[in-house]
């Protein structure tokens, strides 16, 4: 059997644990060394060449999915999980703050899909914080920040991790057994964003960003989805 083999291996952390691991990288495009469609139960028959599997795939909490979040989360681990021989280890990546009584659809299909990884007897489970790095979608996020030097006073707490942490802590933690929660201390967002975008930023307090983007939201324009203001009000934190 080959070694190790990567699910969602050309996606921002998968492409680093590639690297780190010298693993083979699985996805849907032709970029891949297998291609694989989670979706797709029978296209899954390759994992079985290998010893250990790691699924780095999942949606983003920072725009709206044109895939459910429960079929990427819950039925898309249930696939490969189905396609996993006994003896294979397997290593799912989750996200930190994911609990089953979340109002966040994203939380709770995450922790859905936990339950899934779960049902096979070699799985380690890893809760990232938010991933810090190049191409990053947070640091993407604050482009415009950059630009005009405003960003929104927003006191919602993560655990902000470089990406490159992550993918090293995979590698050491793939024979725990359990859940590994992978994260820096937790900060709010706004101090996140000061370690990240260097010189002076404004950052305006929620009386006067709030209203703004509850208005451009319903006309349609751009703001907070209703999925979003449920993550900053739950915040993503868990117990390292």
């Amino acid at each position: 059997m080959n070694n190790t083999v990567v699910i969602g291996g050309q996606g921002f952390l998968g492409r680093h644990v590639v690297k780190v691991l010298g693993a083979d990288s699985a996805g849907r495009s032709e970029d891949n060394d297998v291609v694989v469609n989670i979706l797709d139960k029978e296209s899954l028959k390759p994992l079985k060449d290998y010893d250990h599997v790691i699924n780095c795939v999942g949606l983003s909490p920072l725009k709206k999915p044109k895939t459910p979040y429960e079929a990427v989360h819950i039925y898309g681990v249930r696939n490969i999980v189905s396609t996993l021989r006994p003896h294979q280890r397997f290593t799912h990546v989750s996200a930190a703050g994911t609990h089953l009584d979340s109002d966040s659809t994203y939380f709770k299909t995450k922790w859905l899909g936990e339950q899934e990884a779960f049902k096979h007897s070699k799985t380690t489970v890893i809760r990232p914080g938010l991933m810090i790095g190049e191409k990053s979608e947070f640091s993407q996020s604050l482009i415009v920040t950059k630009i005009f030097r405003v960003f929104p006073n927003i006191d919602t707490h993560v655990m902000p991790i470089s990406v490159e942490r992550v993918a090293r802590k995979i590698v050491e933690a793939q024979h725990e057994g359990n859940i590994v929660v992978v994260g820096g201390e937790p900060r709010t967002v706004s101090n996140v964003v000061k370690q990240q975008v260097k010189g002076p930023v404004l950052f305006l307090p929620g009386f006067v960003w709030r209203p703004v983007f509850y208005v451009v939201t319903k006309i349609g324009l751009f703001g907070l989805s209703d999925e979003q203001r449920i993550l900053l009000r739950e915040g993503a934190v868990d117990s390292l």
